[in-house]
């Protein structure tokens, strides 16, 4: 792997991008340990609790996505995780390939507005 240098760092979610140069190419690449984010979904999912106290006061939590699987979903899926009118492919996605996302054992079916 060539040198890398960073761009930017959060360290709230922990995504780290950088930039590289590669064959005369500059390569820009990211990496997030989203570890402790997809574990506390795991907690979360074995039990209700969670999700019928927000169901309670209109507002249940279904998933945390974290940015890696956000860029994945945009790179790899063709998906905009953040345009209202994908609404729809974004909750197909986290049903399907991501879901380790979700923090509840139910399935939502989303629809666009």
């Amino acid at each position: 792997m060539p040198d890398t240098r960073p761009i930017s760092y959060n360290p709230v979610t922990g995504l780290y991008i950088y930039s590289a140069q590669e064959d005369g190419k500059e390569i820009v690449g990211y990496h997030q340990d989203d570890s402790l984010i997809l574990e506390t979904c795991a907690e979360m999912r074995k039990t209700d609790e969670d999700w019928h106290r927000g169901v309670k006061k209109e507002l249940a939590h279904y998933a945390s996505v974290p940015d890696s699987i956000i860029m994945k979903m945009w790179i790899e899926d063709k998906c905009n995780f953040y345009d209202p009118q994908q609404k729809e492919r974004v909750g197909f996605l986290i049903n399907t390939k991501y879901p380790e996302c979700k923090v509840t054992t139910k399935t939502h079916k989303f629809r666009a507005r």
